[in-house]
């Protein structure tokens, strides 16, 4: 079981530091805008999106940023979640890439 329970720690942690990145990584009146749980709802719809919407066994996969964004937006707007405006969640977007590519993990 502790196998388990590693993973959820290392997913925790991951996505601490993936939430940290984006952060850091928003333009400062964007960061005055984006709470830590802002970045954190779309980081889970992100990777929602990538789950459900991006076929994986195809050889090459091309991501479109803005794509994710409008998915992102809808959810949100379904949701009732009017925290969000475009340009800010393009910019979450984008960072949570970077940071994925910086770590390896695309």
């Amino acid at each position: 079981m502790a196998g388990f329970e590693d993973e959820l720690l290392d997913d925790a942690q991951h996505d601490a530091n993936a939430v940290a990145y984006m952060y850091a990584h928003l333009p400062q009146e964007m960061q005055e805008k984006f709470s830590e749980e802002n970045l954190y709802y779309c980081l889970d719809l992100i990777e929602t999106y990538l789950t459900e919407k991006v076929d994986f066994t195809q050889e090459e996969v091309e991501l479109d940023l803005e794509v994710i964004t409008q998915y992102i937006l809808q959810v949100a707007k379904k949701d009732g979640y009017d925290a969000l405006d475009e340009e800010g969640v393009y910019l979450a977007v984008n960072a949570y890439f970077d940071f994925e590519e910086e770590n390896g993990n695309l």
